[in-house]
């Protein structure tokens, strides 16, 4: 069983079963799978779920399934525009899918294997992805190639940027790195542990990581390392405000 915190809610991942909590259940949707990722839009209003049932499901915030979309394959990850407008789905299929927010397909496309973590930013201007053999793809809203490189590294995760020119990554070799929009390596710093989580600031003046030691580390945008604080548990999820004066962390 997995959990995951979004503030006062907590989401359940149990098999095939999404149960969400406040002080009580208030309610759970079953899939055809195993859920594979969950992504909420920032007020909590719509829910993406990605499932290895092929499908990608739209839920609002009773759990009532507004759409659900199938692609060729398990859907390793979703990810939601703070809004709720577009959802990204990346697919067993070596495909990036954008959806709209009434189920309709944007677009679609392959890369150059399995697709197992995307991210989109939270106006929806651009999207990344990571594949199997550790490839970073990004995209922008019309679905244009923006970059592509091989990282040679192990990822694990990625956030991009609002304006797209920086990408940041965790590895599962226990790396975060920062990469221009060009694909050039700007820095990189050894964490404890593999790099399950991050997050950045819009102008990307502090960069948070979760890392399997147990560590939570802030970075300016120079690399430099302002701090690390250790959890009880592994931060499997790590956020920031705006700002960057508020970190949040959930294992």
């Amino acid at each position: 069983m997995k959990k995951i915190a979004f503030f006062l809610t907590i989401m359940l991942l149990n098999i095939s079963i999404l149960s969400v909590f406040c002080d009580e259940l208030s309610w759970s949707y079953e899939t055809g799978d195993d859920i594979a990722s969950v992504a909420a839009s920032s007020d909590g209003a719509y829910i993406a779920v990605g499932s290895y049932d092929n499908y990608v499901y739209y839920l609002n915030k009773s759990g009532t399934q507004l759409w659900k979309f199938q692609t060729g394959s398990n859907v390793e990850s979703v990810s939601i525009t703070s809004n709720g407008q577009y959802v990204v789905a990346g697919s067993w299929d070596k495909r990036v899918y954008l959806l709209d927010k009434t189920g309709q397909k944007v677009w679609d496309k392959e890369v150059s294997d399995q697709v197992y973590k995307v991210n989109i930013t939270p106006d929806g201007a651009y999207i990344t992805a990571i594949t199997k053999d550790y490839s970073v793809f990004v995209f922008n809203r019309s679905g244009t190639l923006l970059n592509s490189y091989d990282s040679r590294d192990r990822l694990a995760t990625s956030s991009v940027s609002p304006d797209g020119t920086s990408i940041v990554v965790g590895t599962n070799d226990s790396n975060l790195i920062l990469f221009s929009g060009s694909g050039n390596r700007l820095w990189e710093y050894k964490a404890g542990g593999n790099v399950q989580s991050i997050a950045l600031t819009p102008d990307i003046s502090s960069i948070a990581g979760g890392a399997f030691d147990g560590k939570v580390y802030l970075f300016d945008e120079k690399g430099a390392l302002q701090w690390a604080n250790t959890l009880g548990a592994t931060p499997h999820l790590v956020s920031i405000n705006k700002d960057g004066s508020r970190i949040f962390a959930a294992d």
